[in-house]
């Protein structure tokens, strides 16, 4: 999966630890920490170069820790990203994670890769480490707390429950592209037609090849083409009030704010989000028509 996102301009190089590395981790968002931490190393060479992605383990002292913002004494599983990029200027480091700071052009990126990043570490009571300058490529090693046991004796992950299924259409509308294919290919494995957009005016286009057929609109709030998420929304469902929409954002729900949202076929769902959430949330929001004529049908029953 990586080669694809990467190109054949990027040499790969994978070490992983000798022997199995327990954490308590949800399996979709490190996936997702992996995808946007490789598009990331990708962006930083595009003249090519070299990735390696390594995990081994870590005894932090107590001495260390103190000097670590998050950080915590014991043993830590480190997973490490590298590459041969162009860096990051030391001016620059203090603000990677915040959301929307990007050194890339415009129309390159959000800025909001990182902050996901840094949002789902901290889910997992994780921290990270960076190491960078101009011209000698990027560090980053985060610290998962390590649980003793074998990995099978670690409790599973809701995203081991099996993923709801259907066979309806759906338009994902995500400028991350690392976001938008783990979402669309989740969503493709089960079962769904999905198409997908990387932004407002993209996904208008798409919709006006297969309204007829689209059940379902999946959309990133603040986007960079000009056009929000609600915007966005909010002129599908005037063509098909039907439609449900689901609305998401790495900024919580203020992003909704002093936006015109005239329907009320929406829902809401917080970045980082697992892949088991968003799966039972657009299960859920599909079923909604099919509860909604079961309760008039018994309303009617003598």
């Amino acid at each position: 999966m990586f080669h694809r996102i990467i190109g054949e301009d990027i040499a790969l190089q994978s070490i992983p630890a000798d022997s199995a590395l327990p954490i308590r981790a949800d399996t979709g968002m490190i996936e997702q920490v992996l995808l946007n931490l490789v598009v990331n190393a990708r962006d930083a060479m595009p003249k090519g170069g070299r990735l390696q992605i390594a995990t081994n383990l870590e005894i932090v002292d107590s001495e260390a820790a103190a000097q670590i913002t998050d950080a915590k004494p014991g043993p830590h599983v480190v997973l490490t990203v590298t590459d041969s990029g162009i860096g990051i200027p030391a001016e620059d480091l203090p603000h990677i994670f915040e959301p929307f700071f990007t050194t890339k052009e415009a129309g390159k990126g959000t800025g909001l890769g990182l902050a996901t990043v840094y949002g789902i570490v901290k889910q997992h009571h994780a921290w990270l480490a960076v190491q960078s300058a101009p011209g000698e490529g990027t560090k980053f090693k985060i610290y998962f707390p390590a649980v003793n046991g074998q990995a099978s004796s670690v409790p599973t992950s809701t995203l081991t429950q099996p993923l709801p299924r259907g066979s309806e259409t759906l338009l994902v509308v995500e400028d991350e592209r690392a976001v938008r294919q783990l979402v669309s290919n989740t969503l493709e494995h089960c079962g769904y037609k999905v198409f997908t957009a990387a932004n407002g005016r993209d996904a208008l286009e798409v919709w006006q090849k297969n309204k007829d057929h689209i059940q379902l609109l999946l959309t990133d709030v603040i986007m960079p083409d000009g056009m929000s998420g609600t915007e966005l929304g909010g002129r599908l469902a005037i063509e098909n009030p039907k439609l449900k929409i689901i609305y998401t954002s790495g900024h919580g729900q203020k992003a909704l704010e002093n936006t015109d949202r005239q329907h009320h076929t929406e829902s809401f769902i917080q970045k980082p989000y697992s892949l088991q959430q968003i799966a039972t949330l657009i299960r859920s929001r599909l079923d909604e028509p099919k509860a909604e004529l079961l309760q008039q049908q018994d309303a009617s029953l003598p």
